[in-house]
């Protein structure tokens, strides 16, 4: 039983080692910025598309009870608020054009983000 529970601790400490030494907290940090800094230009084309189709207001709506149902209600007016403020200018294209720049530049980041997590683990490096 000694033994086992000795075999167990080690792993333990071995694990917390290992986490200390990575940049795992770094690196989950950076994905979560780059991902909330990409919500409000990916809300801005959906809601733009989906409008198109389904009418703005339904569309917000729906977000907005989804985003409640799985993050809860203080977030969601949270977000409406950013949508809303996001959207005043309804015929103008900047606001669209902010939203595109945004979220391309989200998605390039978290994609290099995972790029770069991917490769540490395994001490490779990225093809040239």
């Amino acid at each position: 039983m000694k033994k086992t529970l000795n075999f167990y601790w080690n792993i333990l400490k071995k694990t917390t080692q290992h986490w200390n030494d990575s940049s795992a907290m770094k690196d989950s940090a950076s994905l979560a910025y780059y991902a909330i800094f990409s919500i409000p230009g990916l809300l801005i084309i959906v809601i733009w598309l989906a409008g198109y189709f389904f009418g703005e207001e339904a569309v917000k709506g729906e977000i907005n009870r989804q985003i409640g149902y799985a993050m809860g209600e203080d977030t969601a007016k949270s977000i409406e608020g950013i949508i809303k403020s996001s959207l005043i200018d309804k015929e103008g294209w900047f606001m669209k054009i902010v939203g595109v720049f945004s979220m391309v530049f989200g998605a390039t980041t978290i994609f290099f983000q995972l790029q770069k997590i991917s490769e540490c683990p395994y001490g490779c490096r990225a093809r040239s």
